[in-house]
């Protein structure tokens, strides 16, 4: 798996916190591109349950190709991949046009002031940012996601992957910008779980993981963490930017390590596009919810 090999060193003044640390743009284009675009991964296809199972524990992500494109297929499929590690695994979400503008309905319906109004709005005519699935929902995210394309767009649609550790390692190496391992962040949802700490954690047993959502911001009052929030929402952008896309096509499962690796999609307009994501819990997941966890 290809890793970026340096952004510049230039972004961040070691002696103020002033405009230019804290804009989005604030990272150097050229400089910073060519290393981001390696932040991007595309996963290998394969047609095997137990070749899918390694590469996804050795690279974080892979496509299983042949799966019956339903709800089911694509749970029986994360329950052959996983194996005997696995917990819990539900379908979570289905991803379509309609069901975007029925998410939409349900949140009008909400009071005024419940918080989940002000969460961005689902647009499929605009990118998706770039998150870890169930971030709303804090220690209790998946930590691992299935997406099976039950339709794909005739155009437009593409996915793309962010491997979360290779954009820390990145931003780590940037003068300036204080440790993301140790560095907390506001990490929480408009109206779901409170989560506040840092980007990267290592877990036990192990397993390192990445936060990435489009809410996380810097903590009030406290400097080095509104220049970690503003360096890797730029970092973010740029890799994004630079990401190299992907199709999903009927009956392939993308299969990806949720703690690692942060997904997206291009914008689309098709009302054929469909996709059905599944969570699962494995017995290294941090913790595994009891409830369903709804998103509107």
């Amino acid at each position: 798996m290809n890793h970026a090999t340096a952004l510049d060193n230039t972004v961040l003044d070691n002696t103020a916190l002033d405009n230019s640390a804290l804009d989005n743009t604030a990272l150097d284009n050229t400089a910073a591109d060519e290393a981001l675009r390696f932040v991007s991964v595309v996963p290998v296809r394969v047609d095997d349950p137990a070749r899918a199972r390694a590469i996804l524990r050795s690279e974080g992500a892979v496509i299983l190709t042949g799966v019956e494109p339903s709800p089911e297929g694509g749970m029986a499929a994360a329950r052959a991949i996983l194996g005997e590690t696995v917990v819990d695994v539900r379908p979570q979400i289905l991803a379509s046009k309609a069901l975007n503008e029925e998410r939409l309905r349900r949140r009008d319906e909400l009071a005024p002031n419940d918080l989940r109004r002000t969460r961005l709005r689902p647009d499929h005519t605009v990118p998706l940012a770039p998150h870890n699935d169930g971030f709303a929902f804090g220690d209790e995210a998946p930590d691992y996601l299935f997406l099976n394309c039950i339709e794909p767009c005739p155009t437009g649609g593409e996915s793309w992957l962010l491997d979360g550790l290779a954009l820390v390692d990145e931003v780590n190496t940037l003068d300036g910008t204080a440790d993301v391992w140790a560095t907390s962040l506001d990490h929480t949802d408009p109206g779901y779980t409170v989560v506040v700490g840092p980007i990267a954690r290592r877990l036990v047993g192990g397993r390192v993981q990445i936060r990435m959502n489009p809410y996380q911001k810097g903590l009030d009052g406290d400097d080095d963490s509104a220049i970690v929030a503003a360096t890797w929402s730029a970092a973010k952008d740029q890799a994004a930017a630079a990401a190299e896309r992907f199709r999903l096509e009927r009956g392939d499962l993308l299969c990806v390590d949720n703690y690692r690796f942060a997904h997206s999609r291009d914008p689309y307009v098709s009302d054929r596009r469909l996709l059905v994501s599944t969570w699962a819990w494995t017995n290294d997941a941090v913790a595994v919810p009891e409830q369903p966890l709804d998103l509107i």
